[in-house]
């Protein structure tokens, strides 16, 4: 029985020679400056480039569809936002219906030659101050102001009416916050 012969050790590179790497651009590039071949390290050079500009404008295209999907997003948020503060409006303006009334039949009251019974006047003074308020809603307004995302909405008209609108509601707010104040201090005064 003849033995085979055992097999041979594994030889590790030789630190000293140079690495082919043609493969990679890199290494293209690099054989290329040995070679002071100029014309491929050029090409080689605008291969490069021309790959970041096109890789630039692709991650731009891909913003720009994002952006536009989003604004899309905003714009039914916001419509969706102005119906439901109509539906809150129109239901304040049912509920206000006998309170309507009642401040008509309080005018007519003291228009006449005999008063009308004082549970009369009081139920029509308390139907009369039975005020339902108004919040408009205004989630997507004000996530589009605070995030900066209202620079997504293209159509200038548009960013005006949202920014209008937040302003107009913002200091409707700050009236009626003054009001209820001045209201509690009057009502605390001796």
């Amino acid at each position: 029985m003849t033995e085979s012969p055992p097999p041979p050790a594994p030889t590790l590179p030789d630190p000293t020679s140079p690495r082919k790497r043609p493969w990679t651009i890199l290494g293209r590039l690099a054989q290329a400056v040995r070679e002071q071949n100029w014309f491929a390290v050029g090409l080689e050079v605008v291969i490069v480039i021309v790959g970041v500009v096109i890789g630039f404008q692709i991650t731009a295209w891909g913003a720009a569809r994002s952006d536009a999907a989003r604004e899309q997003i905003y714009l039914r948020q916001l419509a969706e936002d102005l119906r439901e503060t109509e539906r809150l409006a129109a239901e304040a303006d049912s509920a206000l219906e006998p309170a309507e009334w009642s401040h008509a039949r309080l005018l007519q009251a003291f228009l006449r030659a005999q008063p009308p019974l004082e549970d009369s006047l009081a139920a029509w003074s308390f139907e009369w101050i039975d005020v339902i308020p108004v919040q408009p809603v205004m989630g997507t307004d004000d996530a589009l102001i605070a995030t900066g995302d209202l620079t997504l909405i293209r159509e200038d008209s548009l960013r005006i009416a949202v920014t209008r609108y937040a302003q107009a509601l913002f200091a409707e707010t700050e009236r009626e916050n003054v009001r209820t104040i001045l209201t509690r201090l009057e009502a605390i005064r001796p």
